[in-house]
């Protein structure tokens, strides 16, 4: 009898562990005022699926890139290729994605240019090219990788660079480049690179704040930046950065470009021909070899007629340059500048010559302290500014503004004369 209770009491325990449990997991939503019932069902991925984690970079065409792990995975149709030696950087930013034929064997590679880095300081996002080079006979990849290294090395290994200033003119910082090896030559009294440079170029040197230019003390190289041309080049552009003994801050003049090719081994190599040196738009200047043949002179004439007298120290005005004129009359009388007062600007192959009216005389304070300018072909192209020294005559009744160099008159849309502020 004793175990019939046993058995009892046993069912009786069952019993209720089962209407506890189903009253626990169910019987709290039953109590609720929510009439909806939302169901989540959790599939795991089965262990055959092939790369179930990988995140999309970038895509092109049939092309997409992916990243699984610490791989990228490149498919192309149903084909897959996985490539090592990725930044840690590159999803922090979209990479972009190009098909182009590199190499010129006929096959598309593509070229991805990614997020490698940050700039140290600013914090700016650096970037690298990353070339999945098509193998010729069959349908394979060899990456070829353009980091901030790789353009280093590149420069310095097949390269002389080297930055003077020309001793005829200060304002003219010549950047002369020739294979690595060959010793660049310059003429003793101009400066001027003679002989062994494959490629020479030029900026205008930083002026202290009486308009006189620096000397050059030094150089260096900056950031240099990879990107994709339209017509699918890899390009490179590298920093200049010019250090004078007048100024302890390094001025940004402009940069080093050259295009990128990949060799019979496989590696990068500049393209022949393609390295030049760009200055930045404000430190633009016009080749100092190319020089006027023969002299020219044009003379605007001033109609207007002004009865005050006073001292000229704001003078503005564009000026049309055509061949065919030698001398033209203007009434300026109703400018707001003190062009007005001007009685005739004569401008010439080497130089523009200011004259006061009558009664008037220049403001030497703007000529002191660098305050002018000549500039030519303003907003087209050639444009450059020309000023290298100005004076006052001793009765301050001429201006003249002497060039850097001399000008062809066939050269010259406009000149933009400007001495002094308001």
């Amino acid at each position: 009898m004793k175990y019939f209770f046993r058995v009892v009491l046993t069912l009786i325990l069952a019993g209720a562990t089962v209407f506890g449990v189903y009253y626990y997991t169910n019987g709290m939503s039953l109590n609720t005022n929510d009439d909806k019932v939302i169901l989540t069902t959790v599939s795991k991925a089965p262990a055959t699926e092939k790369h179930a984690n990988k995140r999309k970079l970038a895509s092109k065409g049939k092309y997409t890139l992916y990243i699984v792990d610490n791989k990228m995975l490149l498919i192309h149709g149903d084909k897959e290729f996985e490539f090592n030696q990725w930044s840690s950087y590159i999803e922090r930013e979209k990479p972009e994605m190009y098909i182009y034929d590199i190499d010129g064997d006929g096959l598309k590679d593509i070229v991805v240019r990614g997020v490698s880095g940050e700039e140290q300081g600013t914090g700016a996002y650096v970037y690298d090219l990353y070339v999945l080079k098509r193998d010729a006979g069959k349908e394979n990849y060899s990456l070829v990788t353009a980091t901030q290294d790789t353009w280093h090395s590149l420069l310095d290994d097949a390269i002389v660079e080297e930055i003077t200033q020309l001793k005829t003119c200060k304002k003219y910082v010549q950047f002369a480049m020739a294979i690595s090896g060959q010793n660049i030559k310059y003429d003793k009294k101009t400066g001027m690179v003679t002989k062994n440079a494959g490629y020479v170029g030029y900026a205008r040197a930083m002026q202290d704040n009486k308009g006189n230019y620096m000397t050059v003390q030094s150089w260096s190289k900056g950031k240099g930046s990879y990107f994709v041309s339209e017509n699918g080049k890899l390009c490179c552009e590298v920093e200049v950065l010019i250090n004078y003994n007048e100024n302890t801050a390094a001025q940004k003049t402009g940069t080093i470009y050259f295009e990128m090719g990949i060799d019979e081994e496989g590696s990068l190599s500049v393209t022949p021909g393609s390295l030049v040196f760009r200055a930045d738009k404000q430190f633009a200047v016009a080749d100092p070899k190319e020089t006027a043949k023969a002299p020219w002179t044009v003379t605007f004439k001033n109609s207007a007629s002004p009865t005050a007298g006073e001292e000229l120290n704001w003078v503005k005005y564009s000026f049309p340059i055509d061949s065919s004129t030698i001398t033209q009359t203007l009434d300026l009388g109703s400018e707001n500048t003190d062009i007005a007062y001007v009685d005739s600007v004569v401008i010439s192959e080497k130089q523009a010559v200011l004259t006061a009216k009558n009664n008037f005389t220049f403001d030497r304070k703007a000529a002191q302290k660098g305050d002018y300018s000549v500039t030519i072909n303003k907003d087209k192209k050639g444009e450059y500014e020309i000023s290298y020294t100005a004076s006052v005559s001793e009765d301050g009744k001429t201006l003249t503004i002497v060039y850097d160099k001399t000008y062809s008159q066939d050269k010259i849309k406009t000149v933009d004369i400007s001495y002094g502020s308001k």
